[in-house]
């Protein structure tokens, strides 16, 4: 009766009003994976593969399940096209308060060394849907990809953090799953060793819509704007990996702290870029040490807690990134004399091996110093 009540729990809204799966279909599902086909003409109709976890924890049930609205059994390879593409296919997963205060989810499958981290969105406090996931190893599993590994594999397993620290681990056989989901889509249009760059392009045409934003020409306006975009693009790629725009959705200003933040799909701010970092100024921002991971320049490398005895001249140092000079002057008006403490960044390595003159970023300004004046403090 215990399992009965909570399987009627899961069934609420399990589905468009009216049409949800019989009692009987779900207490099937505790055992295998099942499948459900509803709808009506006003709302529409669905396909639906599922699976119930049939062990409770803290006398919750889970609910994993593929689901396909497309008309037609075998759709698109395609996106916002029409009626039978990859937008009307989705995996969740549901129970009480599953999303609630959700922190991050890891996962899984039997025989694998590997785990992933997924990407996922959340509506409510109980439905949980998995976009994509990342390999520790780096591979990407899109959606497909991952349905694929749900009718080849035996278990997936899931670990959820929360805000709290509680973490909670679920496992959903896979039994008799690949009959049952090839009910609901065929994906054969697919391109699974490539399917990657349908994800990767929402991700760039946010950020594209961002910098065509009022908001953004009104602070950025001076910049060029490949610039910009080479100085974030370098950004992600270095900390959120080569994927990160899969999963990375929304920008915006924070002019009260001078701070671009970008989000993920669930609006939660996974970074915090100063603005001076455009700039050409190099600050710690509240995720990373920019100092420690400086890479916005190519092949350029950070130089901290040197003695220095080099002077910034009028001569030697602009405002703007000058072009690489063999023989730089030297010469000129001191404006500035660097002393210990100040932070100085070597922007390019062949010309710091290859000559007497290291090229430099400080204080704003770009430019030249003999390599003799470079003592490492370390």
């Amino acid at each position: 009766m215990k399992n009965l009540l909570l399987l009627l729990i899961l069934g609420l809204n399990f589905t468009l009003i009216g049409q949800k799966p019989s009692n009987q279909l779900l207490t099937q599902s505790l055992k295998k994976w099942v499948f459900f086909q509803g709808g009506n003409p006003i709302d529409g109709f669905i396909r639906e593969a599922f699976r119930v976890n049939d062990e409770a924890y803290d006398n919750n049930m889970y609910m994993l399940k593929v689901e396909c609205s497309a008309s037609k059994l075998k759709i698109e390879n395609s996106s916002g096209e029409g009626e039978n593409d990859r937008d009307n296919v989705h995996v969740l997963m549901r129970s009480n308060n599953l999303a609630k205060n959700l922190d991050k989810a890891l996962m899984y499958f039997d025989n694998e060394k590997s785990y992933y981290t997924v990407n996922y969105r959340t509506f409510g406090s109980d439905d949980f849907w998995i976009r994509s996931a990342i390999g520790n190893s780096g591979e990407f599993l899109s959606v497909f990809n991952f349905i694929d590994k749900l009718r080849k594999k035996s278990t997936v397993y899931f670990r959820f953090y929360y805000l709290n620290g509680e973490q909670i681990n679920i496992s959903f056989p896979l039994n008799g799953s690949s009959e049952v989901i090839d009910k609901v889509v065929d994906f054969s249009n697919i391109e699974l060793e490539d399917d990657w760059y349908i994800d990767m392009f929402i991700g760039i045409s946010s950020l594209s819509n961002f910098l065509n934003s009022p908001e953004f020409k009104k602070e950025f306006g001076s910049l060029n704007i490949e610039n910009f975009r080479t100085l974030l693009y370098n950004y992600i790629e270095d900390n959120f990996g080569d994927y990160g725009f899969t999963f990375l959705w929304d920008y915006s200003l924070n002019n009260e702290f001078k701070k671009l933040e970008i989000s993920d799909m669930n609006n939660k701010v996974k970074a915090r870029i100063p603005y001076n970092y455009f700039y050409g100024y190099v600050e710690k921002d509240d995720k990373t040490n920019l100092e420690e991971n400086n890479k916005q320049f190519d092949s350029s490398l950070p130089f901290k807690n040197y003695l220095y005895k080099a002077k910034i001249t009028t001569a030697n140092f602009e405002k703007n990134r000058p072009s690489l000079r063999s023989t730089p002057n030297l010469t000129g008006e001191i404006i500035y004399s660097i002393s210990k403490g100040d932070k100085i960044y070597v922007l390019d390595d062949k010309l710091k091996e290859s000559t007497a003159y290291a090229y430099v970023y400080i204080n704003g300004y770009y430019g030249y110093v003999f390599k003799d004046y470079l003592i490492d403090s370390h």
